[in-house]
């Protein structure tokens, strides 16, 4: 196999594999068999295949892949999905503008990745649903702020929230 630029070529089929594609295959490879709890331990894993990459290189893949940190180690957003109902703990209004909402340690974030990408297309470039009162979110580890659009009805918002985790 030899490598260049951003190509791989594979001698014995006579063609070209896109390195994102591979690389790509090759960490969700990687978060599938192992627990890995850390990008540096991801990356080393990455490199004793073969492949060069680099830390942000990593990073940006990963939030293309969708990979989140739930309970210490990196998962594909899916697996991490299963979970997120039994992760909401509760949902306060703070009123006017934003819920705070409490999950379980860890859970904060791809609960907020998941509320992110229901914002209409025209608002982000990604959209699965309908949360057109929905401006965005901030995460911290157990603990996540959404803000919501002025004249938004919380109590109608945090039931969205509530429903769309329980399908």
């Amino acid at each position: 196999m030899i490598m260049h630029k951003n190509c791989i070529y594979a001698e014995s089929q006579a063609s070209f594999m896109n390195t994102t594609d591979t690389i790509n295959a090759l960490i969700i490879e990687i978060l599938a068999r192992e627990a890995i709890v850390d990008q540096q331990v991801l990356l080393e894993r990455i490199r004793s295949q073969g492949v060069e990459i680099t830390q942000s290189t990593l990073s940006r893949r990963l939030k293309k892949l969708q990979v989140v940190k739930r309970d210490g180690c990196y998962q594909l957003m899916d697996a991490a999905r299963a979970g997120s109902m039994i992760a909401l703990e509760r949902i306060e209004l703070a009123p006017p503008v934003f819920l705070v909402i409490h999950t379980l340690p860890g859970y904060a974030n791809a609960v907020a990745v998941q509320l992110d990408r229901q914002v209409p297309a025209k608002q982000r470039t990604i959209s699965n649903g309908d949360f057109s009162e929905l401006l965005g979110t901030i995460a911290g580890d157990d603990t996540l702020l959404v803000i919501a659009k002025e004249g938004t009805s919380l109590e109608l918002l945090r039931q969205k929230i509530e429903d769309f985790f329980a399908r």
